[in-house]
């Protein structure tokens, strides 16, 4: 594939809500020299499932299709059924450093809990067995949404799949998102993985272990 071709056509990220925020796309010579070369396969490589693209059409639209036959088997119990919100958001567009920016924290303890997220009801967890994940990405429109489909249990932690949905219409902005996970704790919890899919051709990697993680040659 060439993925600098790819970057620079693919819909799914949003080319029409961002063309009037940055001057990111650039077509001259010169735009081939002034981002470094892609990350390793590590940290960003095609989703290994099928996605089949709809037409751009309201009616035949599918928000899902990203996540459409991503395999929905999870190892782990989890909900994303969280109503609630960061009090502590890391991923802001006023402090932008790249246009591709991705956080993953793990959510392990009250002081934590309490420092992070506001519920708008009453919420009951042992930490004990039960954890929260906070995830977050930037920058889009904010009418995308993260989606979970599964938790796999790796020898030091956990793994969770995901992908972007995206309606049909969205709204022409330019903001990070975020999503909060309640996951059943593992017996060896050190790292969590992401693997989040936000086109048709291309994944992004990132772990707990990571500050924020920047993207600059995928703007």
């Amino acid at each position: 594939m060439n993925r600098r071709k790819f970057i620079a056509t693919a819909s799914g990220l949003g080319i029409v809500s961002l063309s009037g925020c940055l001057d990111i796309f650039r077509d001259d010579e010169d735009s081939e020299n002034e981002y470094p070369e892609l990350p390793s396969e590590d940290r960003v490589d095609e989703p290994p499932y099928e996605i089949n693209i709809p037409p751009r059409n309201e009616d035949e639209w599918n928000p899902h299709y990203l996540g459409e036959n991503l395999d929905t088997s999870s190892d782990v119990n989890f909900s994303t059924d969280v109503d609630a919100i960061l009090t502590d958001e890391k991923i802001k567009i006023e402090e932008m450093v790249e246009s591709n920016e991705y956080l993953a924290r793990i959510i392990d303890n009250e002081d934590k809990m309490n420092e992070v997220i506001n519920f708008r009801n009453n919420v009951n967890i042992d930490f004990d067995d039960e954890i929260f994940i906070v995830i977050e990405s930037g920058f889009n429109s904010s009418s995308f949404i993260h989606q979970w489909n599964r938790i796999e249990e790796t020898p030091d932690g956990i793994h969770l799949h995901g992908y972007l949905y995206q309606p049909y219409d969205r709204r022409m902005d330019f903001e990070s998102i975020s999503s909060i996970i309640r996951v059943d704790k593992p017996d060896d919890l050190d790292i969590v993985y992401v693997s989040l899919t936000i086109d048709s051709e291309f994944r992004i990697n990132f772990n707990s272990s990571e500050d924020i993680v920047r993207i600059p040659v995928i703007t």
